[in-house]
Protein backbone atom coordinates (compact mmCIF):
# COMPACT_ATOMS: atom_id res chain seq x y z
CA UNK A 1 0.00 0.00 0.00
CA UNK A 2 1.44 3.51 -1.01
CA UNK A 3 1.68 6.35 0.79
CA UNK A 4 -1.54 8.62 0.35
CA UNK A 5 -3.56 5.61 -1.16
CA UNK A 6 -7.04 4.70 0.50
CA UNK A 7 -8.10 1.51 0.41
CA UNK A 8 -8.62 -1.98 2.57
CA UNK A 9 -5.62 -3.83 3.44
CA UNK A 10 -4.79 -6.95 1.39
CA UNK A 11 -2.99 -10.26 2.75
CA UNK A 12 -0.22 -8.69 0.59
CA UNK A 13 -0.18 -5.52 2.89
CA UNK A 14 0.03 -7.77 6.05
CA UNK A 15 2.78 -10.03 4.66
CA UNK A 16 4.71 -6.89 3.66
CA UNK A 17 5.15 -6.11 7.15
CA UNK A 18 5.66 -9.65 8.37
CA UNK A 19 8.96 -9.60 5.70
CA UNK A 20 10.04 -6.54 7.26
CA UNK A 21 10.09 -7.78 10.84
CA UNK A 22 11.47 -11.05 10.19
CA UNK A 23 14.21 -10.58 7.59
CA UNK A 24 17.38 -8.87 9.35
CA UNK A 25 19.29 -8.94 5.74
CA UNK A 26 20.75 -5.40 5.40
CA UNK A 27 19.61 -4.45 8.76
CA UNK A 28 22.31 -3.00 11.10
CA UNK A 29 22.03 -3.77 15.31
CA UNK A 30 21.42 -0.72 17.28
CA UNK A 31 20.50 -2.38 20.78
CA UNK A 32 20.23 -5.64 22.34
CA UNK A 33 19.21 -5.56 26.02
CA UNK A 34 16.15 -7.22 28.34
CA UNK A 35 14.75 -9.35 25.67
CA UNK A 36 14.87 -6.19 23.38
CA UNK A 37 16.86 -5.46 19.82
CA UNK A 38 16.37 -2.93 17.84
CA UNK A 39 18.26 -3.21 14.33
CA UNK A 40 18.00 0.34 11.31
CA UNK A 41 18.14 0.06 7.84
CA UNK A 42 18.83 3.34 5.12
CA UNK A 43 16.20 3.88 2.47
CA UNK A 44 15.56 5.00 -0.84
CA UNK A 45 12.87 7.98 0.49
CA UNK A 46 13.84 9.46 3.18
CA UNK A 47 17.09 10.42 5.28
CA UNK A 48 15.63 8.85 7.89
CA UNK A 49 16.44 5.43 8.72
CA UNK A 50 13.85 2.49 8.93
CA UNK A 51 13.87 1.33 12.50
CA UNK A 52 12.80 -1.95 13.71
CA UNK A 53 12.59 -3.89 17.35
CA UNK A 54 11.62 -7.24 18.58
CA UNK A 55 10.95 -7.41 22.19
CA UNK A 56 9.73 -10.88 23.89
CA UNK A 57 6.90 -10.01 27.34
CA UNK A 58 6.49 -13.29 29.13
CA UNK A 59 4.29 -11.94 31.31
CA UNK A 60 1.64 -10.16 28.32
CA UNK A 61 -0.65 -12.38 26.35
CA UNK A 62 -0.95 -10.89 22.11
CA UNK A 63 -4.98 -10.63 23.01
CA UNK A 64 -3.53 -7.90 25.73
CA UNK A 65 -1.18 -6.52 23.71
CA UNK A 66 -3.62 -5.86 20.92
CA UNK A 67 -6.19 -4.58 23.34
CA UNK A 68 -3.93 -2.22 24.87
CA UNK A 69 -2.37 -0.48 20.84
CA UNK A 70 -6.19 -0.26 19.75
CA UNK A 71 -8.03 1.25 22.72
CA UNK A 72 -7.59 5.16 21.97
CA UNK A 73 -8.94 5.87 24.98
CA UNK A 74 -6.44 4.16 27.34
CA UNK A 75 -3.54 5.35 25.20
CA UNK A 76 -4.31 8.48 26.55
CA UNK A 77 -2.93 7.32 29.89
CA UNK A 78 0.10 5.80 28.18
CA UNK A 79 1.05 7.49 25.54
CA UNK A 80 3.04 10.35 27.60
CA UNK A 81 4.12 11.58 24.02
CA UNK A 82 0.90 11.86 22.69
CA UNK A 83 -1.05 15.35 22.13
CA UNK A 84 -4.64 14.34 20.49
CA UNK A 85 -5.20 11.08 18.91
CA UNK A 86 -8.92 9.74 17.34
CA UNK A 87 -10.10 8.49 14.92
CA UNK A 88 -12.01 10.29 12.16
CA UNK A 89 -14.14 7.96 9.74
CA UNK A 90 -13.88 4.12 8.88
CA UNK A 91 -13.95 2.43 5.33
CA UNK A 92 -14.53 -1.13 7.11
CA UNK A 93 -14.51 -2.55 10.60
CA UNK A 94 -11.14 -3.32 10.06
CA UNK A 95 -10.00 -0.02 8.62
CA UNK A 96 -9.94 3.10 9.68
CA UNK A 97 -9.09 7.04 9.45
CA UNK A 98 -7.63 8.79 12.26
CA UNK A 99 -5.14 12.32 14.12
CA UNK A 100 -2.64 11.55 15.79
CA UNK A 101 -0.35 14.27 17.17
CA UNK A 102 2.91 13.92 19.46
CA UNK A 103 5.02 16.48 21.82
CA UNK A 104 8.95 16.56 21.08
CA UNK A 105 11.54 18.41 23.17
CA UNK A 106 11.31 22.20 22.66
CA UNK A 107 12.70 23.77 20.99
CA UNK A 108 11.71 21.28 18.16
CA UNK A 109 8.19 21.37 16.36
CA UNK A 110 5.68 19.15 17.51
CA UNK A 111 4.58 16.71 14.83
CA UNK A 112 1.16 15.16 13.77
CA UNK A 113 0.24 12.38 11.48
CA UNK A 114 -3.14 11.39 9.58
CA UNK A 115 -3.17 7.89 9.23
CA UNK A 116 -4.80 4.82 7.31
CA UNK A 117 -5.10 2.29 9.96
CA UNK A 118 -5.68 -1.79 9.30
CA UNK A 119 -5.68 -4.44 11.46
CA UNK A 120 -6.28 -8.42 11.20
CA UNK A 121 -6.38 -10.62 14.27
CA UNK A 122 -5.93 -14.44 12.61
CA UNK A 123 -5.19 -16.12 16.08
CA UNK A 124 -1.79 -17.37 15.20
CA UNK A 125 -0.81 -14.09 13.87
CA UNK A 126 -1.88 -10.00 14.52
CA UNK A 127 -1.08 -7.06 12.78
CA UNK A 128 -2.15 -3.60 13.11
CA UNK A 129 -0.52 -1.60 9.99
CA UNK A 130 -0.52 2.14 9.57
CA UNK A 131 0.29 4.56 6.54
CA UNK A 132 -0.22 8.41 6.11
CA UNK A 133 -2.95 9.67 4.00
CA UNK A 134 -4.89 12.97 3.35
CA UNK A 135 -8.25 13.94 4.79
CA UNK A 136 -10.06 17.04 4.26
CA UNK A 137 -11.33 17.65 8.30
CA UNK A 138 -7.02 17.40 9.97
CA UNK A 139 -5.56 20.16 7.30
CA UNK A 140 -2.08 21.12 8.43
CA UNK A 141 -2.00 22.97 11.61
CA UNK A 142 0.14 26.16 12.32
CA UNK A 143 1.93 25.04 15.52
CA UNK A 144 3.25 21.27 14.14
CA UNK A 145 4.86 19.99 11.05
CA UNK A 146 2.90 17.32 8.73
CA UNK A 147 4.90 14.17 9.62
CA UNK A 148 4.92 10.92 7.09
CA UNK A 149 4.25 7.20 7.56
CA UNK A 150 5.13 5.20 4.95
CA UNK A 151 4.93 2.29 6.39
CA UNK A 152 4.55 1.53 10.31
CA UNK A 153 3.27 -2.47 11.42
CA UNK A 154 2.81 -3.94 14.19
CA UNK A 155 3.12 -8.03 14.04
CA UNK A 156 2.21 -9.71 17.34
CA UNK A 157 2.87 -13.83 17.54
CA UNK A 158 1.41 -15.43 20.49
CA UNK A 159 3.51 -18.09 22.81
CA UNK A 160 0.47 -20.10 22.79
CA UNK A 161 -3.21 -19.79 22.46
CA UNK A 162 -4.56 -16.08 21.98
CA UNK A 163 -5.61 -16.54 25.72
CA UNK A 164 -2.20 -17.58 27.03
CA UNK A 165 0.26 -15.13 28.78
CA UNK A 166 3.42 -14.58 26.66
CA UNK A 167 3.54 -13.24 23.12
CA UNK A 168 6.62 -11.66 20.58
CA UNK A 169 6.42 -7.87 19.32
CA UNK A 170 7.90 -6.76 16.17
CA UNK A 171 7.54 -3.33 15.46
CA UNK A 172 8.62 -1.75 12.39
CA UNK A 173 8.35 1.95 11.41
CA UNK A 174 9.62 3.99 7.94
CA UNK A 175 8.89 6.82 8.79
CA UNK A 176 9.46 10.91 8.23
CA UNK A 177 8.53 13.35 10.58
CA UNK A 178 9.77 16.25 7.99
CA UNK A 179 11.70 19.19 8.36
CA UNK A 180 15.21 19.22 8.90
CA UNK A 181 15.99 17.51 11.97
CA UNK A 182 19.43 17.05 13.78
CA UNK A 183 21.37 14.13 13.79
CA UNK A 184 20.95 13.28 17.68
CA UNK A 185 17.43 12.67 16.70
CA UNK A 186 17.86 9.76 14.28
CA UNK A 187 20.39 8.59 16.89
CA UNK A 188 17.84 8.63 19.79
CA UNK A 189 15.16 7.06 17.94
CA UNK A 190 16.83 3.74 17.46
CA UNK A 191 19.32 3.64 20.24
CA UNK A 192 16.86 4.88 23.43
CA UNK A 193 13.20 6.27 22.64
CA UNK A 194 12.30 2.50 21.05
CA UNK A 195 13.21 0.67 23.89
CA UNK A 196 11.80 2.52 26.75
CA UNK A 197 8.48 2.38 24.50
CA UNK A 198 8.41 -0.97 24.87
CA UNK A 199 8.66 -0.97 28.91
CA UNK A 200 6.29 2.10 28.88
CA UNK A 201 3.56 0.03 26.36
CA UNK A 202 4.54 -3.56 28.91
CA UNK A 203 3.31 -1.52 31.63
CA UNK A 204 0.14 -0.04 30.30
CA UNK A 205 -0.77 -3.30 28.89
CA UNK A 206 -0.18 -5.36 32.24
CA UNK A 207 -2.55 -2.67 33.79
CA UNK A 208 -5.44 -2.73 30.59
CA UNK A 209 -7.40 -5.41 32.01
CA UNK A 210 -8.09 -3.53 35.36
CA UNK A 211 -8.79 -0.22 33.44
CA UNK A 212 -10.89 -1.63 31.22
CA UNK A 213 -12.91 -3.35 32.96
CA UNK A 214 -14.01 -0.28 34.84
CA UNK A 215 -14.33 1.74 31.71
CA UNK A 216 -17.10 0.30 28.98
CA UNK A 217 -15.52 -3.20 29.45
CA UNK A 218 -17.91 -4.65 26.36
CA UNK A 219 -16.41 -2.18 24.14
CA UNK A 220 -13.53 -3.11 21.90
CA UNK A 221 -14.85 -2.59 18.01
CA UNK A 222 -11.65 -4.33 17.04
CA UNK A 223 -13.27 -7.19 18.35
CA UNK A 224 -16.93 -6.57 17.74
CA UNK A 225 -17.48 -5.26 13.75
CA UNK A 226 -21.04 -4.36 15.03
CA UNK A 227 -19.70 -1.63 17.34
CA UNK A 228 -17.62 0.42 14.44
CA UNK A 229 -20.60 2.33 13.65
CA UNK A 230 -19.92 4.91 15.60
CA UNK A 231 -17.62 5.94 13.42
CA UNK A 232 -19.06 7.69 10.01
CA UNK A 233 -18.48 5.93 6.78
CA UNK A 234 -15.25 7.42 4.41
CA UNK A 235 -16.08 10.18 1.77
CA UNK A 236 -13.80 9.77 -0.90
CA UNK A 237 -14.48 13.21 -1.20
CA UNK A 238 -12.42 14.23 1.74
CA UNK A 239 -9.23 12.39 0.38
CA UNK A 240 -7.13 14.52 -1.62
CA UNK A 241 -3.40 14.54 -2.99
CA UNK A 242 -0.54 13.86 -0.47
CA UNK A 243 1.91 15.57 -2.40
CA UNK A 244 2.13 18.96 -0.98
CA UNK A 245 3.22 16.82 2.05
CA UNK A 246 5.75 14.51 0.19
CA UNK A 247 7.71 17.47 -0.96
CA UNK A 248 7.27 19.69 2.28
CA UNK A 249 10.63 20.06 3.77
CA UNK A 250 8.75 22.13 6.67
CA UNK A 251 11.11 24.08 9.44
CA UNK A 252 14.96 23.71 9.90
CA UNK A 253 15.99 22.58 13.11
CA UNK A 254 19.10 21.20 12.40
CA UNK A 255 20.74 23.39 14.26
CA UNK A 256 19.33 22.57 17.75
CA UNK A 257 21.23 20.98 19.94
CA UNK A 258 20.95 18.31 21.91
CA UNK A 259 21.37 19.62 25.29
CA UNK A 260 18.93 22.85 24.35
CA UNK A 261 16.07 20.19 23.96
CA UNK A 262 17.56 18.63 27.06
CA UNK A 263 17.39 21.44 29.46
CA UNK A 264 13.15 21.27 28.78
CA UNK A 265 13.45 17.57 30.31
CA UNK A 266 15.75 19.00 33.45
CA UNK A 267 12.45 21.19 34.03
CA UNK A 268 9.99 18.78 34.24
CA UNK A 269 9.53 16.85 30.64
CA UNK A 270 11.76 14.71 31.25
CA UNK A 271 10.00 10.58 31.38
CA UNK A 272 10.91 8.67 34.48
CA UNK A 273 10.71 4.79 34.71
Amino acid sequence: MEVGEVRIAEDEDFNKVRQMCTCHDGWTKEYCKNNITVWSKDNDVSDFKVIKLKAHLDKISATMLYDTLHDSKYRKLWDRNMIEGYEICCLNPNNDISYYSISTPSPLKNRDFVLLRSWLDIGREIFIINHSVNHASVPTKKNFVRGLSFITGYYIVPDGKPEEKGCTLNYVTQSDPKGKLPTWVVNKLSKFVAPKIVKRLTKAALAYPKWKAEHEPHFKPWHNPEQMSYLPKLNLSDIGSINDTLKASGVDESNVAESDAEKVSQNGDEESD
